[in-house]
């Protein structure tokens, strides 16, 4: 946050901090409030600082109250988690680019889980097997396999190998 402790402590939110000041104005009725109350509030928003950029944070905050129940202060913490938001939206990219790659493959594609329930497939792997995706996803990739050995055969292709590949 390039703050000094002496910048911020014993000062109020108006009086200090990276943030511009009508984002300033709102926190510190915010913080008001609290300390009136004594009340807690944690919650993730989105920070214009005073450099002009954007920022993602989680901020937890508490009212103090002294022991007769007076406000007293005011404590709270600021994290800036800008670094995982920007991973976060890059994964769900990529995702998302995976996702439709597997869609649009050429031949059938399916995800299971070790148990065989399938958690993806793409339009082939529907034509193949002649069922619509709720059947597929409700009766499983084993119950395919009539014959209790192939069943078997494919649980422990799927429990070692992790993956099954097509085959003659």
């Amino acid at each position: 946050y390039t703050v000094r402790r002496a910048d911020l402590v014993g000062k109020s939110l108006l009086d200090s901090g990276p943030v511009v000041e009508e984002e300033r104005r709102r926190y510190h009725e915010d913080q008001l409030r609290l300390i009136r109350e004594g009340g807690m509030q944690h919650e993730q928003h989105t920070t214009r600082w005073a450099d002009g950029r954007i920022h993602q944070e989680l901020f937890w905050g508490r009212g103090i109250l002294r022991a007769d129940g007076a406000p007293m202060g005011f404590v709270g913490v600021v994290l800036d988690i800008s670094g995982q938001v920007e991973a976060q939206n890059t994964l769900r990219a990529q995702h998302q680019q995976l996702r439709d790659i597997l869609e649009s493959a050429a031949v059938a594609v399916m995800l299971t889980t070790e148990d065989g329930r399938v958690v993806f497939h793409n339009q082939h792997a529907l034509q193949m097997f002649r069922v619509d995706a709720a059947t597929l996803r409700d009766v499983g990739i084993l119950a395919r396999y009539a014959h209790p050995e192939q069943r078997r055969e494919i649980r422990q292709m799927l429990q070692r190998d992790r993956s099954i590949r097509a085959r003659e």
